[in-house]
């Protein structure tokens, strides 16, 4: 079988963009601003008004199921105005960033106990319980064999925030942590250059961005996780069955 020696990100995107027909408007960067700006405010007035769990019940479950669906491969149509509000909560919530990431490492679980995993941290993230149990998602993805990685599950995710990223374009600080998990998968599976550049992006937007700092420094020390060994070499039609049958609505 053929194999890919060398992972060229900007063509993993056009052959995405290829496959789906996409074609994106381009928008106006002031008024993307005023949008997100516009909803980061609405969010922290729900958590004043509601509280922090109401408001995360109503700004994140709808986005971060949506946003399992389309890891596990149950949902093609990648909906932006739904992962619009999965960004900006993200902004402002890490715990909503790490629930993102944990839902690609929980890949290989069943949906609900997923969900009801991830969800929980999300609320309630210095409950020991829930800590403990992304912590040890963190601790598999670092120490654990080639065969537990779910590499489809990882690449679904990189192309559908890289389609949100260009569907909404530079939105400033809201990129970060998008930019960031981007880095962290790309990191998981052994892919140094392209887990640089997403990193580098992510700090462009953010230079407090921690998960960003966090991947510069393990790629400047030649850390990556033990299940990223061999992932350097994809097989065409691995990469091509992670993403042939993702595209974007408006709605």
């Amino acid at each position: 079988m053929n194999e890919r020696q060398h992972i060229d990100f900007d063509e993993l995107i056009a052959l995405v963009h290829d496959q789906a027909q996409l074609e994106h408007e381009s928008r106006d960067l002031s008024a993307c601003n005023t949008q997100f700006d516009q909803l980061c405010a609405q969010f922290h007035e729900d958590v004043r008004h509601l509280g922090r769990k109401a408001a995360l019940q109503q700004w994140v479950q709808q986005p971060q199921q949506h946003w399992a669906r389309l890891i596990d491969g149950s949902a093609h149509r990648v909906r932006i105005d739904t992962m619009v509000r999965l960004f900006v909560v993200m902004a402002e919530s890490l715990p909503v960033r790490d629930g993102v990431i944990a839902t690609v490492l929980a890949a290989h679980m069943d949906a609900e106990q997923r969900q009801q995993l991830v969800m929980q941290y999300i609320y309630h993230p210095y409950m020991q319980s829930n800590a403990v149990s992304v912590d040890s998602l963190l601790e598999d993805a670092f120490y654990g064999d080639e065969q537990g990685i779910d590499s489809q599950a990882a690449l679904r995710g990189i192309v559908v925030l890289q389609l949100v990223m260009e569907a909404v374009g530079n939105v400033g600080r809201f990129l970060a942590q998008p930019a960031a998990v981007m880095a962290f998968l790309w990191w998981w599976m052994g892919m140094g250059g392209n887990a640089q550049r997403a990193a580098v992006l992510a700090q462009d937007a953010d230079q407090s961005c921690s998960m960003a700092n966090i991947v510069l420094t393990a790629l400047s020390h030649g850390v990556f996780p033990r299940s990223a060994r061999g992932l350097e070499t994809l097989q065409d039609t691995v990469w091509k069955q992670s993403f042939e049958d993702l595209e974007i609505s408006d709605s």
